[in-house]
């Protein structure tokens, strides 16, 4: 829309626009500005401006025009110096996005108010350093990789002061027609801010663009440098086009077919996937599954056609795949999720809150007697097994070591408060604290160094001879081991008491003290085969 010459003077000089006088306004035509249009000009070049309106140049005397006099100073409110460079860079951002000029898009109150908000947060964003890009290792998943990517390309600016993600958006051209604006805003709905905006419709063919693209190339690169995805972006490297290589790898490995297999086992679990509630699964670790699988459809939602279950969908499903249950505190609580009265038929993560305290599986392993570990051998109480059981949290994890396969398999509030407690007590094992503690008996400790010495000597004969019968002392040996092993697992009680004598007729020892046996057969032979 054209201003008309009415407009464009109550945007100049109205006390509630950019409040010049007359001669200051008539100043700034003389520099250059004579419409709304013209009003690009950086901070600087607007802090010349105001230093010449303070000593503006010498003119002609009236009385005398062969005699040069000094210009009163034009007036400049430090108010309207600071209005002024906020409406100039909301010029600039409409003319970078493809946005005509309106009265209605340059009033101060309230689009250019709520532009100056935004613009100062993004500069300060472009300040700070960027997040490091993801890397994308040997047999992962680019579908999975590129959500992550595009959200930290959205921190990472580029010469035009907009993020660089403007550069991976499907369509390189920039639709004729901009989105309408949000009502008393700098930015259209569809964005829901200056930065979105600047991404939907910052054009590739800006002089500039190649150095951004460039910047595109060099992450893409970093983040395929160890990965089976290497060779496809190589094509690109001597353009170094950023975009092309983006575009290339999104074709080859992330294509409609990936998402739809993605869809298709995210559904697979949602649908079919079962809890009885006998299992070794907890509930919770059910339900982040089910929160997992509604992700992969979402994001398979933003490239393929498919319509996402909604929240009372979600919270049918979940009901449905646990209905097998038959512990009375769970059917309890469906019965309360089916109630209407309660507000929970479309309320999917109120349903979970009020499920997973209910789980049978989870109370199992809260009750469930563990072996006794050893603490330490000072006989100080830390924590690491109260009471001669294997420490268990809130949340049914056992408080002890796991290797990163079984780490990865618990629940993200079990990892979470594992983790607390190994920041409070030591990531290794045990600190000290009070109380008393299992602890090795000094005879067990030397029986079984007398053992592990025998049975190096008797390693070495069994390997040089291959005799039968030396492998059945060598096996009987593992059992004396097993059986010294397992018994110091077990809690150390007075022989004559009844405890001590159930503990007597046990097993002489289980897998766990066979499988420790077995490890140190290993050391063994290692030691005897690099003294």
């Amino acid at each position: 829309m054209v201003f008309t010459a009415a407009q464009q003077t109550a945007f100049f000089t109205a006390n509630d626009q950019m409040g010049l006088t007359v001669c200051t306004r008539a100043q700034l035509g003389i520099e250059g500005i004579t419409d709304i249009d013209d009003l690009n000009w950086k901070p600087d070049e607007w802090d010349d401006f105001a230093a010449n309106c303070r000593r503006p140049g010498q003119i002609p005397d009236p009385a005398n025009a062969a005699q040069l006099i000094h210009q009163a100073p034009f007036i400049l409110p430090v108010r309207s110096l600071k209005r002024l460079k906020v409406a100039s860079a909301l010029v600039r951002h409409y003319q970078a996005t493809g946005r005509p000029l309106s009265a209605a898009n340059m009033m101060w109150d309230p689009v250019i108010t709520n532009f100056e908000l935004q613009f100062d947060a993004l500069k300060e964003a472009i300040k700070k350093d960027p997040p490091k890009i993801p890397k994308l290792k040997k047999g992962g998943s680019v579908t999975k990789w590129s959500p992550s990517f595009e959200t930290i390309l959205s921190q990472h600016f580029g010469t035009r002061g907009a993020s660089i993600e403007y550069l991976v958006r499907p369509e390189a051209i920039v639709p004729a027609v901009a989105p309408v604006l949000q009502a008393g805003m700098p930015h259209s709905a569809v964005g829901g801010s200056i930065q979105a905006d600047m991404k939907l419709r910052f054009s590739h063919n800006h002089p500039l663009y190649q150095m951004d693209n460039d910047v595109l190339y060099s992450l893409l690169d970093e983040a395929f440098r160890d990965s089976d995805f290497a060779m496809t972006i190589k094509p690109y490297e001597r353009r170094r086009d950023g975009r092309g290589a983006y575009l290339s790898v999104m074709s080859n490995h992330a294509g409609d077919d990936k998402w739809d297999r993605i869809i298709e086992t995210a559904e697979a679990y949602v649908q079919k996937k079962k809890w009885d509630g006998t299992s070794g699964v907890t509930l919770e670790y059910h339900i982040d599954k089910l929160k997992a699988s509604y992700i992969d459809l979402e994001a398979g939602a933003t490239h393929v056609p498919y319509t996402v279950p909604n929240a009372r969908t979600r919270v049918k499903s979940l009901l449905s795949s646990i209905q097998t249950c038959t512990d009375p505190a769970v059917q309890a609580t469906i019965a309360s999720v089916k109630n209407e009265l309660n507000g929970l038929t479309s309320d999917f993560e109120g349903t979970c809150r009020i499920l997973v305290p209910v789980c049978p599986v989870s109370k199992k392993i809260s009750n469930k007697r563990q072996h006794a570990s050893i603490s330490a051998t000072s006989g100080e109480d830390t924590g690491w097994v109260p009471k001669g059981k294997i420490g268990v949290g809130k949340t049914g994890v056992e408080f002890r070591y796991y290797k990163p396969n079984l780490f990865r398999k618990l629940s993200k509030s079990q990892q979470d408060e594992l983790k607390a407690w190994r920041k409070k007590n030591g990531n290794g094992g045990p600190k000290k604290g009070g109380g008393k503690s299992v602890k090795f008996d000094d005879k067990l400790k030397g029986k079984i160094s007398s053992l592990v010495k025998a049975q190096l000597k008797e390693q070495v004969q069994v390997n040089a001879a291959s005799d039968e019968k030396a492998k059945s002392v060598l096996e009987a040996e593992h059992r004396e081991i097993a059986a010294i092993i397992t018994s110091m697992r077990q809690p150390v009680v007075p022989a004559k008491s009844a405890v001590g004598a159930a503990v007597a007729a046990a097993e002489p020892y289980d897998a766990l003290g066979m499988a420790a046996a077995i490890s140190i057969n290993k050391i063994i032979k290692t030691k005897r085969q690099n003294p």
